[in-house]
């Protein structure tokens, strides 16, 4: 990727769909790894990186750390930003929900 890719802004738009609510009505915990990786893609997709046309060159991209701080559940409807900021060499992917920040559920 470019050097501008690695400063560029990027957001990731999730609506939490009734499936991945629990029986308390809340996100399952797990589901927050899968909408980072898909933030991911659509970020390298951004720049016209293609992960299937680098797997068959050979090229892997690994995830080599994961933590998440959950800090207030996810529900269903909720509309949730994945924010990906940029540092040279390393990339950040900041999840917050939107319905925090007074946006209304869809």
């Amino acid at each position: 990727m470019s050097p501008e890719a690695d400063t560029a802004p990027h957001q990731h738009e999730i609506t939490v769909r009734l499936r991945e609510v629990d029986s308390f009505g809340i996100v399952w915990h797990g589901h927050y790894a899968d909408w980072l990786e898909c933030a991911r893609i659509a970020y390298a997709a951004a720049f016209g990186f293609d992960f299937a046309t680098e797997l068959a060159r050979g090229y892997t991209t690994p995830l080599i750390e994961l933590a998440v701080q959950y800090r207030r559940p996810a529900r269903f409807g909720d509309r949730l930003l994945v924010e990906i900021v940029g540092v040279i060499g390393y990339y950040t992917l900041a999840a917050q929900t939107l319905n925090a920040f007074g946006m209304s559920k869809e």
